[in-house]
């Protein structure tokens, strides 16, 4: 995997915790905040979860498809 945000709302989340865009190629993480990022992800899963339109079964592939992982 790259060292890269994996879809536009992954680069949200970290942004809402504290990322910075890049200055001079380099992406600034000095007031990033893993746990509050953590939480923003769980967070937008429980939304996904709630509003797939398919059973609980399928939810693993839903979200992987929604933040852009492909395993």
């Amino acid at each position: 995997m790259e060292n890269k945000i994996i879809n536009e709302r992954i680069r949200e989340l970290a942004l809402k915790a504290g990322m910075k865009h890049p200055v001079m190629g380099e992406i600034s993480y000095a007031n990033f905040s893993y746990e509050e990022f953590a939480e923003l992800i769980v967070r937008e899963c429980c939304k996904e979860i709630k509003e797939a339109p398919f059973n609980a079964g399928a939810a693993s592939d839903w979200l992987k498809q929604h933040f852009g992982v492909e395993r």
